[in-house]
């Protein structure tokens, strides 16, 4: 399941994952980026990973938060995980073109967000 919310700053989407995620979370990701920031906002996204089931790591990044017709709007993903998560996923910047992607433990996310909001 992902879970999207508005930050603190204005450009800076907030995603967690936790259990399975699923063609319908891509959906409701899409209708919550246009909500909120519309079609042309360029963004970034915090993406704190609680859990993830049913999907690999990769899947789960291509399909979060929204589909190719708005991934121009992005610029950065931080990526929030546990150690062994960071593990999986430390490769996923060459599957992401134009996205710059970077990887902090759970323990760093206020680094994460200062990043993210750059």
């Amino acid at each position: 399941m992902l879970k999207l919310s508005e930050s603190e700053f204005p450009n800076v989407v907030h995603v967690e994952v936790d259990g399975n995620v699923m063609d319908i979370d891509a959906k409701k990701s899409e209708a919550f980026i246009k909500e909120h920031y519309g079609e042309d906002a360029e963004l970034n996204a915090l993406i704190y990973v609680k859990k993830l089931e049913g999907v690999t790591p990769g899947g789960a990044l291509r399909g979060i938060p929204v589909d190719v017709q708005h991934w121009n709007q992005f610029n950065k993903f931080a990526v929030v995980a546990d150690d062994e998560m960071l593990k999986k996923i430390g490769s996923f910047a060459d599957m992401l073109p134009g996205i710059s992607v970077k990887s902090f433990n759970k323990t760093e996310i206020d680094d994460a967000w200062r990043w993210v909001a750059e």
